[in-house]
């Protein structure tokens, strides 16, 4: 097992800026790498629109990028099923840097900030225009099919 870290982030409304929340809701956190994007985790949010994943960064290194400890990071937002809303990619989110004076460790959280999400028709998802290459696993096909 390798070093546990964590990402955290909220969804407000593009229209009015209320926090995006729902049981029927899934966040899915991935790495972005040049064949097969990694799925990091998946969390909801709370009644705030604030969510959590906390994930071991052993996961970021694959057969496409073997040694990579910064990963390439983006979220998907499904609601029941379907997805509705995707990130631009932060790159090299650094979660081991040390300060460069004191050489003390960073922080292990590591906060991507707020996203605006479009609540209408699909022409109205800013970030959508195209989704990354990656191959659905058979978890996240079960999760899909079980949402429907």
């Amino acid at each position: 097992m390798g070093q546990l870290v964590k990402i955290v982030f909220r969804l407000v409304a593009a229209s009015d800026g209320r926090p995006i929340t729902g049981d029927d809701l899934l966040v899915w956190i991935y790495d972005r790498d040049p064949f097969q994007d990694d799925l990091l985790g998946e969390c909801g949010v709370d009644a705030n629109g604030f969510g959590e994943l906390m994930f071991d960064l052993g996961k970021v290194s694959s057969l496409d990028s073997p040694g990579e400890t910064d990963p390439d990071v983006y979220l998907e937002v499904l609601r029941a099923g379907t997805p509705v809303f995707r990130s631009q990619v932060k790159r090299d989110v650094d979660f081991l840097s040390r300060h460069p004076v004191t050489g003390m460790a960073g922080s292990l959280t590591k906060d991507l900030g707020v996203f605006e999400v479009g609540l209408g028709s699909t022409h109205e998802w800013s970030n959508q225009t195209s989704f990354p290459r990656r191959a659905r696993t058979q978890r996240q096909s079960r999760v899909i099919r079980a949402l429907r």
